[in-house]
């Protein structure tokens, strides 16, 4: 018998969040699908994580803005599309009054899974 814990769905995340982040991050999880078909969504860490093989990245849903984790400094040629959004060493924040840069989502999970 498997003591592991059945994985969250991810609208159970969704679920929790105000209708316009819901909206927010069903975009991404779109935008991260379409850059990397046959991507899985799950969450780990109370958070989104987008995994395909060993590969991953994350986005959470915080006050003021969307991050999106790892995007290590040297992210090849993506890096001078998300030095805008860079806070932090590994972190991007997309901020709840700005558009989302749905195009670099999906170029982002194209590099990165």
């Amino acid at each position: 018998m498997s003591t592991e814990k059945p994985a969250t769905p991810p609208t159970a995340y969704l679920a929790r969040q105000t209708e316009p982040v819901q909206q927010r991050l069903a975009a991404i999880i779109a935008a991260v699908e379409h850059g990397a078909p046959g991507v899985a969504v799950s969450i780990s860490y109370g958070i989104l994580k987008f995994s395909r093989g060993p590969r991953y990245l994350y986005a959470g849903a915080w006050k003021h803005h969307i991050g999106i984790y790892p995007i290590y400094p040297d992210a090849g040629d993506i890096e001078p599309l998300v030095a805008a959004f860079r806070a932090g060493k590994d972190t991007l924040q997309l901020p709840h009054s700005a558009e989302l840069p749905l195009g670099l989502l999906e170029k982002i999970a194209a590099a990165r899974l």
